[in-house]
């Protein structure tokens, strides 16, 4: 049965343990993936001496919420392509640009997820932590995930893998929903079945 978080009127946030058993040689990585949503992205710039939208881009499938925890610096693990496809680390994140009016360079794309990124990160929505997973003796280990007052409802998955000398040893996937209760429940549905 998968765990739930309950946002109501009161919520500021909270941190969740997650834990576990290593039984083999290798390096851990915890992920924390949001749902995916479509956004737009902005780039402000001044036009006649106004500050105005200059950029927009409309990507797909981007998570709300990503948090990596790890026993190493994800370098370490030494297979970047492995790292890409299983979109393990901030900068290995898909991120998919709608093509658009504005045709962008792949530079100003990159620079339009990398601003992304630092603006998740600003609210607290995407995190990297490097060597924030604690062992108690030699096979169990734990970290704490901070899920932020901000956070979406959805179903989040904890993601655990398990690499030794740049291969996937083994993976474990966890759902925890997130959802809105009591008032907040009731103003969320009435404002998604009532919009105009």
């Amino acid at each position: 049965m998968p765990r739930k978080i309950d946002i109501d009127h009161n919520f500021k946030g909270v941190k969740v343990l997650v834990y576990g058993v290593q039984n083999d040689v290798g390096n851990v990585v915890i992920i924390v993936r949001g749902p995916k949503v479509n956004q737009i992205l902005r780039e402000k710039g001044k036009v006649a001496g106004v500050w105005t939208n200059v950029t927009n881009l409309k990507v797909k499938d981007f998570y709300n919420y990503y948090s990596i925890s790890s026993t190493t610096e994800l370098e370490r693990i030494n297979n970047k392509s492995l790292l890409e496809n299983l979109e393990v680390g901030l900068d290995n994140i898909n991120f998919q640009p709608v093509k658009s009016r504005n045709i962008l360079s792949f530079n100003d794309a990159m620079g339009l997820k990398n601003e992304a990124l630092r603006l998740m990160q600003s609210k607290k929505l995407y995190s990297e932590n490097t060597n924030e997973i604690l062992y108690w003796g030699e096979t169990l280990f734990k970290t704490f995930i901070e899920f932020p007052k901000n956070i979406s409802k959805g179903v989040y998955n904890i993601d655990l893998y398990l690499f030794n000398d740049g291969q996937l040893q083994s993976f474990q996937s966890l759902p925890i929903i997130v959802d809105k209760v009591g008032f907040e429940e009731f103003v969320y549905n009435s404002a998604h079945e009532n919009s105009l």
